[in-house]
């Protein structure tokens, strides 16, 4: 075959260019590639080296999650994503099922590092703590929702609504 009549993936060299593109397995059928490398991280590939000189580095893991299997996934699974995206529905399930001021409050609180809250999240947590019977000034709960709403006021349209509930 000449260069100009191959095939392009025969034109292209591919792997490492050091001259050790990859270590085979030894079996006594063959060489095969290697299989599941990355089940567990912390294994001395076996076979490769002198042992008589071979000076033991393995670190023993610190804790039970460095013993699990670690595959990175670019994308969640369909009941991962879905967790993930439950606070939409299990905050204002909560803050509609609170009863006292104190009740809406800890709801707000236990969902606070879920973002992007939107306007209507701080109106529902308002409005419900209006109805219960509004809550004490100086809670700090009640500081940290009126203190979010300090940089997303101007975006309110409706601010005697706003007004109302302050």
């Amino acid at each position: 075959l000449t260069s100009s009549a191959a095939p392009a993936w025969l034109q292209v060299r591919h792997g490492a260019t050091d001259g050790r593109p990859g270590r085979l397995e030894h079996h006594i059928f063959g060489a095969d590639r290697p299989k599941a490398r990355r089940y567990y991280r912390f294994h001395k590939l076996i076979g490769k080296w002198n042992w008589r000189k071979y000076t033991e580095r393995f670190i023993a893991p610190r804790a039970l999650e460095n013993r699990q299997r670690w595959n990175p996934s670019s994308s969640p699974t369909y009941t991962q994503a879905r967790h993930s995206k439950s606070w939409f529905w299990r905050l204002p399930k909560a803050i509609a099922d609170s009863t006292t001021s104190d009740e809406v409050l800890e709801a707000w609180i236990l969902f606070r590092h879920k973002h992007p809250k939107r306007a209507y999240h701080y109106f529902k947590v308002l409005q419900r703590l209006v109805e219960v019977g509004g809550a004490d000034s100086t809670d700090w709960r009640l500081k940290f929702i009126t203190s979010r709403l300090h940089s997303m006021h101007r975006r309110v349209l409706n601010l005697p609504r706003l007004a109302k509930f302050y």
